[in-house]
């Protein structure tokens, strides 16, 4: 398991957040920071994993829509005559 720095993780995190349109406040940057301490406290954790699972469960993550892969099927006509 590689070292990662927990100033990294910070800012992955903070990151993160900040793309899912989390308004970051004092009080979210301390829960964070409780959040890798706990990380750090168990030197067999994966530090980056357990921080980045762990933001889902700490914080209100606001739920994306699931984007359609492709318009729906529409039978039309290609202009062939019917028989």
């Amino acid at each position: 398991m590689n070292y990662v720095s927990s100033e990294f993780i910070l800012a992955r995190a903070l990151a993160y957040l900040r793309t899912a349109g989390i308004q970051i406040t004092r009080q979210f940057e301390r829960e964070l920071l409780r959040l890798i301490e706990e990380a750090l406290a168990d030197p067999n954790e994966d530090t980056m994993r357990y921080v980045m699972e762990g933001l889902s469960q700490r914080f209100p993550l606001p739920q994306l829509p699931v984007i359609q892969a492709a318009p729906p099927i529409q039978r039309s006509s290609v202009g062939h005559p019917s028989l």
